[in-house]
């Protein structure tokens, strides 16, 4: 318990310092590969959450979904891959394979479905080299270049309007 508090700690401290690395400048191309960033606590919404994405035009084979999972249950899920605070070393950064890949791959659009300020995903959103991330106002508003107002968390609401301002933005 105390290990995981102490872990939590140094993954806050080395966010603060990786704040100066953050681009911020934005590439004006049109959205054909997608990562979705999300926590496990809305379990129930990840698929409607990628259901709402590919039925606006991304193949799934161009789309990739990592999901934080704060508990040591098994979860069988296809197309999904988890990490957990066991994947950070005591430097705070990350020591999983697939999370690092996952944060190399060049998304054009990363969708950060989480609501709640949480160290270990605001990380792996940070590391990410996405040339477009969107996602709720409730998080560090330096993480997102979109961020969208929901009072509602469902997945449907806020893929409707993500969608809505991507067409504004001649994204998509």
């Amino acid at each position: 318990m105390f290990l995981n508090y102490l872990k939590r700690f140094l993954v806050k401290k080395t966010l603060n310092s990786g704040w100066g690395n953050l681009r911020t400048n934005v590439v004006n191309s049109r959205i054909k590969t997608v990562g979705i960033l999300a926590d496990d606590q809305k379990k129930e919404y990840h698929n409607d959450l990628l259901k709402g994405v590919l039925t606006h035009g991304i193949k799934v084979e161009k789309s990739s979904f990592l999901v934080f999972k704060s508990d040591n249950t098994n979860c069988f899920a296809e197309n999904v891959t988890y990490f957990s605070p066991n994947d950070f070393g005591w430097s705070g950064g990350v020591n999983d394979k697939l999370t690092t890949d996952f944060c190399d791959i060049k998304f054009d659009l990363l969708i950060n479905f989480f609501n709640e300020p949480n160290p270990f995903l605001i990380k792996v959103a940070q590391q990410s080299k996405a040339e477009f991330k969107v996602g709720f106002d409730t998080v560090d508003q330096r993480l997102n270049h979109l961020l969208i107002q929901s009072a509602d968390t469902k997945p449907a609401v806020f893929v409707d309007e993500l969608f809505k301002y991507l067409k504004i933005l001649n994204k998509i």
